[in-house]
């Protein structure tokens, strides 16, 4: 699951497409270095694939959102629900 709060940047060209089709893929890149000399980049990555669903009920956000802090943020959700 990846969580995508209703900031500015995620508008109605994002949503337009979400509604046009629903697949999505997500790709994070780390530990990357050039090779110069042999015209190369030593890197590591992954790529997940998945389905876009368009939450508007407000309260079904919120127990997402919660969902995703208990999973990764347990001992910090008390501090963060102020």
């Amino acid at each position: 699951m990846m969580f995508l709060p209703n900031i500015p940047f995620i508008s109605s060209p994002a949503i337009s497409c979400i509604d046009y089709s629903n697949k999505v893929s997500f790709c994070v890149v780390t530990k990357s270095e050039v090779l110069a000399n042999e015209f190369d980049t030593d890197y590591e990555s992954a790529i997940a694939f998945g389905k876009a669903t368009v939450i508007t009920d407000d309260s079904e956000k919120k127990e997402i959102l919660l969902s995703v802090l208990n999973k990764f943020s347990a001992d910090y959700l008390k501090a963060g629900k102020h």
